[in-house]
C-alpha cells in the first residue's frame, strides 16, 4: 500500500494469500481510491465461493497456481487493454492540456501533440506530478537526475522555464529558496 502512495503504478498482479492481508483485502483497499487499475490475483485457491467474493472487483484476470508463461502472458495482454482502454497514460494538466506517460508527449483537448519533452524535462515533470501540491526541493530534483548530468540550479530553472512554455507558465509554481510546485487542478 505504501508503494502505491509514493509511486505510479500501472497494474497490479497479488497473491491471494499474503502475510498482513489477503488478496481480497488489498484489492478492495485499492479499489477505494482507484477504480481502473487493471488487478489479477494469483492464487491456488479455486473454490466457488473465494470466486464469487471477487466479483465486484472488477478484476482483469484471476489465475491459478502453478501458472504457465501463456497464461502470465495472455493476462498481462488483458491488463495493458485494460490500462489503454481507461486511457491510463494520459494525464490530465488542466482542462485544454494533457500529458501522456507512455509517449511522452504534451497534448492538447483536440489530441494534437503540442510537444515532446527531452530527457530531463521527462524526470522533472513526471517527479513534479508524482508529488503533485507539495514543495519538491532543487536538491531532491538534482538527485532524481541522472549521475551523468549533474545539474546546476541554473540548468534547473532553464528546464522549468522550457516545461512552463509547453505546459503554461501557472501549472509549476516557483518558491524561492524553496523548490517547485505543481499545482494539480483535477482529482
Amino acid at each position: 500500500m505504501e508503494m502505491l502512495v509514493q509511486n505510479k503504478i500501472d497494474m497490479i498482479i497479488t497473491d491471494y494469500v499474503m502475510p498482513l492481508m489477503d488478496g481480497e483485502e488489498f484489492s478492495r483497499q485499492i479499489r477505494i481510491d482507484c477504480h481502473k487499475i487493471p488487478i489479477s490475483i494469483i492464487s491456488s485457491f479455486s473454490e466457488k465461493e473465494k470466486l464469487m467474493k471477487l466479483i465486484d472487483l472488477e478484476l482483469t484476470s484471476y489465475l491459478l497456481k502453478p501458472i504457465s508463461y501463456k497464461d502470465l502472458m495472455i493476462c498481462l495482454e488483458k491488463m495493458l487493454k485494460k490500462h489503454k482502454k481507461y486511457n491510463l497514460y494520459d494525464f490530465e494538466i488542466n482542462s485544454e492540456i494533457n500529458y501522456n506517460f507512455l509517449t511522452k508527449e504534451i497534448f492538447n483537448d483536440k489530441k494534437n501533440v503540442i510537444g515532446k519533452l527531452s530527457k530531463s524535462e521527462i524526470v522533472i515533470f513526471e517527479l513534479l506530478i508524482k508529488n503533485a501540491n507539495a514543495i519538491i526541493s532543487i536538491e531532491t530534483i538534482q538527485s532524481y537526475l541522472s549521475l551523468n548530468e549533474i545539474k546546476s540550479e541554473q540548468a534547473i530553472k532553464n528546464i522549468i522555464y522550457r516545461l512552463r512554455k509547453k505546459i503554461g507558465k501557472d501549472v509549476i509554481q516557483n518558491y524561492n529558496n524553496l523548490g517547485y510546485f505543481f499545482k494539480k487542478q483535477f482529482e
